[in-house]
């Protein structure tokens, strides 16, 4: 019975966190924040504090794996408290899960806008560029700064998507 509240939850935290992205390009802390505070109760209340130490782990997860694109300014804080509040649900591994599928939505949605806005060619350029500034020991944190005005989408739909599909990938 639990199992099924955690699912709920998630696709309730899921389908808002996509809403307010598209709609209003956030994800607030009025949405995340107190479902990694209920996940890790929840997952102690199931089986102690081991439970808790899962919920735990999986929100330093989900933060870990957004923590440097944040950082480089690639990405929202929203994206990456929606990611470790999924592995406050549903653990480290799920965590993963989620990041890796929504990666791969993220650069389907990006390789699409990009062709239907004509960027093609300044988008690749751009991308060697970044490779050049990695490869020769710059920081491109300053590109990403650079192009933060940029025409982007917002990533959490991606993330969300990510974490559907994994849900269903899990229950088949």
């Amino acid at each position: 019975m639990i199992d099924i509240f955690i699912n709920v939850l998630l696709l309730v935290l899921l389908s808002i966190s996509f809403y307010t992205d598209v709609k209003y390009n956030i994800i607030p802390n009025k949405i995340t924040l107190p479902v990694i505070i209920t996940a890790l109760l929840i997952n102690g209340y199931r089986t102690g504090f081991s439970g808790f130490l899962f919920g735990l782990k999986g929100l330093v997860t989900g933060i870990f794996l957004l923590f440097i694109p944040y950082c480089l300014g690639g990405i929202g804080a929203g994206d990456v408290k929606l990611l470790g509040a999924v592995g406050a649900l549903k653990g480290p591994l799920f965590a993963v899960k989620t990041i890796l599928l929504g990666g791969l939505i993220g650069g389907v949605i990006a390789a699409y806008l990009i062709y239907r806005r004509g960027m093609i060619k300044s988008s690749a350029k751009n991308l060697m560029l970044i490779g050049y500034t990695i490869a020769s020991g710059g920081k491109p944190g300053f590109l990403f700064e650079q192009y933060r005005h940029a025409q982007t989408f917002p990533y959490g739909t991606a993330i969300a998507l990510g974490g559907i599909l994994s849900l269903l990938l899990n229950m088949y």
